[in-house]
């Protein structure tokens, strides 16, 4: 069975009506290390984000063998909606985390600085605060689609944010874990 526990759902948050799906996997089912590549290529923030490659530890690296994926979706393609999610990502992680005794990873490149001091060679200000990116470690977010209710469609009409935790628990309780999703 590929997909240990799902959960879905939606809440409403500062007049958003916030949809999301809870997936419990294994994370081997989505790991591709080589898509740290594609940040080379695609992404602006190669190099100069701790939270990105070539600073990014590989997901091998994690002893942890099973990941609490979760998407966020909102309608409408806008920034703002992205940058919404992607810090709802990291503060659910933060949660996560401790209930999970796990590590999280986020939509996107870190974004506690204005300017990562990876720039200017200098070390991470917060690196007790700091997450890796979930695609940067080498979580591959295509892969996801064998295994979620909802697909993720880039150029669609939602706005999609994806992240996880790692952990070592075979089971959890998906519906206290969105509960404390909904009360962020």
């Amino acid at each position: 069975m590929a997909v240990k526990q799902r959960f879905e759902g939606e809440f409403f948050r500062f007049g958003k009506k916030i949809g999301y799906e809870l997936i419990l996997i294994e994370k081997s089912l989505i790991t591709n290390e080589a898509i740290r590549e594609k940040c080379r290529v695609d992404s602006s923030n190669y190099g100069k984000n701790y939270a990105c490659p070539p600073f990014a530890p590989k997901i091998s690296q994690f002893p942890q063998k099973n990941i609490l994926v979760y998407l966020f979706y909102v309608y409408g393609r806008n920034l703002n909606n992205w940058e919404f999610l992607a810090k709802l990502t990291y503060d659910y992680g933060r949660r996560l985390e401790k209930e999970l005794e796990g590590t999280c990873f986020i939509a996107g490149q870190c974004r506690l600085c204005e300017k990562c001091k990876a720039e200017e060679g200098k070390p991470c200000i917060h690196p007790e605060e700091m997450r890796y990116s979930f695609t940067a470690v080498g979580l591959d977010s295509e892969k996801l689609n064998s295994f979620l209710k909802r697909k993720i469609v880039w150029n669609s009409e939602y706005t999609y944010a994806v992240a996880g935790c790692l952990t070592n628990h075979e089971k959890l309780d998906l519906k206290r874990l969105a509960l404390i999703l909904t009360s962020l």
